[in-house]
């Protein structure tokens, strides 16, 4: 099950969010406030926050920030304002995608799979060891413990390259 931290001042719109998100097979942590976000976030396993930009306190431009410092879970910023200069700053303080409110249910459900679905294949292109296998998505690898990978392959070529046939 996906957690998605929710944060906003507003405990209607994060009631709103959950009504959309946990049908869906989504666990929602909500927050009021971006200094109990970060602490939340600190503690507990997210896979995705929605990050409200007018907060009292700390807004979410500086919460963003302030998360990039220690995490690159992913973020997408909800707020009411829509000046795309908002729009360019929320994505320049490490937000990775920016929804304006009101927004419509499907675009936000399908802007989250979008994000998820990525950060699922960026994880399957991480390098993984199997009994002394380096295996990555497209290329196997072998890794022997104590044998140099790059001197093997150098003379693999050379005893290639002088009995070449074609």
């Amino acid at each position: 099950m996906r957690t998605i931290l929710l944060v906003d001042d507003e405990q209607r719109m994060l009631n709103l969010i959950e009504l959309f998100l946990q049908p869906l097979g989504f666990k929602c942590m909500k927050e009021t406030s971006g200094e109990k976000a970060i602490e939340k976030l600190k503690n507990e396993k997210i896979n995705l926050v929605l990050l409200d930009v007018m907060m009292p306190e700390t807004n979410g431009w500086e919460v963003c920030e302030k998360i990039r410092e220690f995490s690159n879970v992913p973020i997408i910023m909800l707020t009411a304002r829509s000046d795309k200069l908002d729009l360019v700053k929320g994505l320049n303080t490490g937000a990775d995608d920016y929804i304006t409110k009101p927004f419509d249910e499907n675009e936000l459900v399908a802007r989250v799979n979008a994000i998820l679905r990525r950060l699922d294949e960026d994880k399957s292109e991480e390098e993984t060891y199997l009994r002394g296998f380096e295996v990555r998505k497209r290329n196997v690898f072998i890794a022997i413990r104590g044998f140099d990978r790059t001197t093997h392959l150098k003379r693999v070529l050379y005893y290639r390259s002088i009995n070449f046939s074609p």
